[in-house]
């Protein structure tokens, strides 16, 4: 199911960002994330407050501690799924769940869009720089499409 995300937020934003918890809770309530665009609104929020924790009130600490564990355990929740499928299967997992076209992909990561056709059949092994790339594009750790174990 795609869901609509909100703009990200940057470091800049930081400033006005509430200071008290159920202010915060009402721009990004933290609850189990279930797909990578709550994952991406998340961090987001978590990027907005980490700038500076010296400037971070009582609130927007235990906010920020709640949006890592969040985060954290969505992680976690990923790690067993990457680990039981293909380097080609992940690779479709991932762009299907980003909504981008394969074309975007292979502009992002600079391939020919048939490199990343010929990646996503199988027909074609990952290379190490093309699993760097694309770990960067999605944030995923590049052996997932190399077939390497994640632990």
């Amino acid at each position: 199911m795609k869901t609509a995300t909100r703009p990200r937020l940057s470091a800049a934003q930081f400033d006005g960002l509430p200071a008290d918890y159920a202010a915060l809770c009402a721009l990004l309530l933290p609850r189990p994330v279930r797909s990578r665009a709550q994952a991406a609104e998340v961090e987001s929020m978590i990027d907005a407050l980490a700038v500076d924790e010296r400037r971070l009130s009582r609130d927007q600490r235990d906010y920020l501690e709640m949006l890592c564990d969040v985060l954290e355990a969505w992680d976690e929740s990923q790690a067993p799924a990457i680990g039981k499928t293909t380097p080609a299967r992940f690779l479709t997992m991932l762009i299907e769940e980003s909504g981008q076209p394969s074309a975007a992909v292979a502009r992002a990561i600079g391939v020919d869009r048939s490199v990343i056709t010929r990646l996503l059949s199988g027909e074609r092994a990952f290379t190490i720089s093309q699993a760097q790339a694309l770990a960067r594009h999605f944030a995923v750790d590049a052996a997932a499409f190399l077939g390497l174990s994640q632990k």
